[in-house]
């Protein structure tokens, strides 16, 4: 019972320490806990959902294969199973919004019985297909258009409007993701959705009876696709192959497997340094209290308490702290879990529950948070159990200073005033504390780092891709290749067109000795406005020549392109498979396409100049649209204003994350900074007091005491540079999506972001440490037993 008074007594007495340790394990444990517990959740519902909708293994695209063509297909050694679909882009007529050009992905399926079917679709809202006119549409665009089952969609097909019957909305394990194709990072669902209709009423719709244009592949146990890859290449090349891919480069299971990779690299890492700090600061304040209670426990010693007893005593603290913060981390996970992860299902479209129902790492979060108390606490009071009584009873002899700051580096006396020799000289005194001060700031720094980033590089990534690439206003899609004179002078005959140019979008397989990969190549005039090859990196656009194609860094990287090598382009759109030379690589997060000059890839493709879209600027997009309303040779208009404010309000939520990852990272500063001064403080507190009897002012003591901590910031900031520079560099290498890479160099602005960060923590924390020296009672601490 006295232990346990005195323990009270002792932690109401350094209330403030405590809390900030309470504060960075609530906080390490809250994110480890909610963090790890959505990664689980998403990742045991992805595979449950993948399993039983039945995800195929691998995918093919070509320009048509007949329906007997499947069962050659499926007599390959290793095939289980292939379905054939008809896939198409498709316009949803809406006579409320005439100027938006609304799209659904329309896939076909079998109505009626067992399908039995790779990548099956999951109803959300409403019932199965089962009527040829029925259809059932992705679930944001069904909720954008307030659909109800029953109610009428219209769809263009073949130029004329045609009724379709909306029966429910789903969701699809071949669509977790949603976007246009591989160019596009984010796309607007409510706008870009996919669809399932009956498969005979499209074939007969579209004069394409039993032809299919996609087709869906599951292996027999024991084979992959490496195992299959070239024979099933060998059988779809007479079908004009345009790409085939495995399950691990669909789109849509890339991004969310990375996204899933990226948050377990840091579900880990980021809380437990949380948890690591607070142990540090338990240590020191322990080794403070063990020092100011000598004599104390040099009695409990001498009547009669075991090493063991008085030892438990001070780790008691620890316990205590660590049980409170987690807690109170726990509690904070237990509340925020669901929303975290519906958060990720905002972009990622699974019939996931985000109910907790595995509660594995809120106990190890929990055992960590009473472990590290539990250690911290033993660290800085282990000791004790050498300590003699007598040997207790009398002040510990303070320890020889065998190096001065001033004769290390001399130059600081002819730079410093006689109060900032005092702080430099403080540092070496107790290294530890001074070493955990500098490391806490520079984990902080590169913490403010990476949020001021993300911060930019959402920016910049998209200021680069719409600045200096896309220059035009919007792009029209066509549904087939014209001549290009006739694409531009159609487009320029339209009201409030300004100016206009072509593009021929040609689909793919970029191979590279034994490695490949499905892209666009873009082919342009050189000299084109609205168009430019811009690389990130050297700031310059790329000139586009005859010697032969640009290719973006993105599947450079992933093909182990160098600029000078010669890459082979197969697409049914070639005669044969062409070898042409990559003479400039161009930097760029985002996008995977390759470039080359028009006229070239005419050559290849043995035609004429064609343009299947058109890129051009405007004064009034809303009549150019009203003018391209009946027309049946536009998939598509984009507008680029559309797609930027669209990107602004969907990267809103991640622009709060950026700021709380900043809050956060100036709380660690100001919280280690604070913990250290406030046991400084009772370790000096007769200094201070002293130079206050001698005639310094406050102000004078509170200089000393800020220098120091200033200085530390600034081998904080100085450590913090190459620190977050080697972070980014590390998280480069580690992100891995085909149309997206992670940017090289780290911005100025971030450090800039960094550096005010950390300044701000140190003010603050300093601020606060401050208000202590000036109500320090002169005769009670100069009466304090030394």
């Amino acid at each position: 019972m006295i232990l346990l008074k005195k323990a009270v007594v002792s932690m109401l007495r350094n209330k403030k320490a405590y809390i900030s340790c309470i504060i960075l394990i609530a906080l390490g444990v809250a994110m480890y806990a909610t963090m790890n517990t959505a990664l689980l959740v998403l990742e045991e519902g992805k595979n449950e959902y993948y399993d039983e909708y039945r995800l195929g293994d691998a995918f093919a695209t070509v320009s048509q294969i007949p329906r007997s063509g499947l069962q050659k297909l499926a007599e390959i050694e290793g095939i289980k199973q292939v379905d054939g679909r008809l896939v198409q882009n498709l316009r949803v007529m809406v006579e409320d919004d005439p100027d938006t050009i609304y799209t659904i992905h329309m896939i076909t399926t079998v109505i009626g019985g067992n399908r039995n079917r790779l990548n099956e679709y999951k109803i959300v809202e409403g019932k199965d297909l089962d009527q040829p006119m029925d259809i059932l549409v992705g679930e944001d665009m069904y909720l954008a258009f307030g659909f109800k089952p029953g109610d009428k969609i219209n769809i263009l097909i073949n130029g004329k409007g045609v009724d379709f019957n909306v029966s429910g909305s789903i969701f699809s394990p071949e669509y977790v993701y949603i976007v246009q194709n591989a160019n596009e990072m984010i796309s607007d669902n409510t706008k870009y959705n996919i669809g399932y209709i009956s498969e005979e009423t499209f074939m007969n719709m579209m004069g394409q009876n039993g032809v299919y244009t996609d087709l869906s592949f599951e292996f027999e146990d024991g084979y992959d696709y490496d195992m299959l890859k070239d024979e099933l290449e060998a059988v779809l090349k007479p079908n004009d192959l345009i790409a085939l891919y495995e399950k691990d480069d669909l789109l849509s299971y890339l991004m969310f497997e990375e996204e899933i990779k990226g948050g377990r690299s840091m579900s880990t890492t980021i809380p437990l340094t949380f948890v690591f700090m607070a142990a540090i600061v338990l240590y020191l304040m322990l080794k403070r209290i063990i020092e100011q209670d000598r004599c104390q426990i040099g009695i409990l010693k001498a009547i009669g308490y075991s090493n063991a007893a008085v030892l438990g005593h001070y780790i008691f603290y620890g316990f205590v702290t660590g049980t409170i913060g987690a807690i109170i981390g726990l509690a904070i996970s237990a509340m925020v879990t669901s929303p975290y992860i519906d958060f990720y299902l905002v972009y990622y479209k699974m019939p996931i529950a985000t109910t907790i129902s595995n509660y594995h790492f809120f106990y190890v979060g929990g055992g960590i948070a009473v472990a590290s108390g539990v250690f911290g606490a033993y660290l800085g009071a282990h000791s004790i159990i050498k300590l003699k009584p007598a040997e207790a009873m009398r002040p510990k002899a303070p320890r020889p200073i065998r190096t001065d700051i001033a004769d290390i580096l001399p130059f600081l006396k002819k730079i410093l005033t006689a109060r900032g020799m005092m702080s430099a000289r403080n540092l070496p005194r107790n290294k530890v504390r001074s070493i955990f001060v500098v490391v806490g700031i520079t984990f902080s720094y590169a913490m403010m780092v990476y949020a001021g980033m993300m911060d930019d590089m959402m920016d910049s990534m998209f200021y680069n891709q719409f600045n200096h690439v896309l220059k035009y206003d919007a792009e029209m899609v066509l549904d087939e290749s014209v001549p290009y004179n006739q694409a531009v002078e159609e487009a320029m005959s339209l009201d409030d067109v300004i100016y206009a140019e072509g593009l021929l979008k040609v689909p793919v397989m970029i191979h590279k000795g034994f490695k490949s990969i499905g892209a666009n190549v873009i082919g342009m005039r050189e000299g084109g406005q609205l168009y430019k090859v811009y690389d990130d990196t050297r700031k310059i656009n790329l000139q586009l020549t005859d010697e032969g194609m640009i290719l973006s860094s993105n599947i450079a990287k992933r093909i182990d392109v160098e600029p000078g090598d010669t890459v082979t382009l197969e697409s049914p759109q070639f005669k044969e498979d062409i070898d042409v030379i990559v003479f400039e690589v161009v930097q760029q997060s985002v996008g995977t396409s390759g470039f080359m000059e028009l006229s070239m890839l005419s050559n290849l493709m043995d035609t004429e100049e064609k343009a299947n879209a058109v890129i051009f600027a405007y004064d009034d997009l809303s009549l150019i649209r009203e003018q391209m309303l009946d027309s049946n040779q536009v998939v598509k208009i984009e507008d680029k204003k559309e797609t930027l404010r669209f990107l602004n309000e969907l990267f809103s939520s991640y622009y709060f994350i950026f700021y709380v990852i900043e809050l956060v990272a100036i709380l660690i500063g100001f919280t280690i900074i604070y913990n250290t001064a406030v046991i400084s403080m009772s370790e000096r507190s007769r200094e201070y007091a002293t130079l206050r009897v001698i005639g310094l002012r406050i102000k004078e003591v509170k200089e000393i005491m800020s220098f120091e901590y200033w200085l530390l910031c600034i081998m904080g900031i100085a450590f913090g540079v190459p620190f977050a520079m080697l972070m980014n560099y590390g998280m480069s290498q580690m992100i891995d999506i085909e149309s997206f890479s992670w940017p090289a160099e780290v911005p100025p602005i971030a450090f800039v972001y960094a550096t005010v960060g950390c300044i701000l923590a140190v003010y603050l924390s300093n601020l606060t440490s401050m208000k202590t020296i000036k109500h320090l009672s002169l005769v009670e601490v100069l009466k304090e037993r030394e």
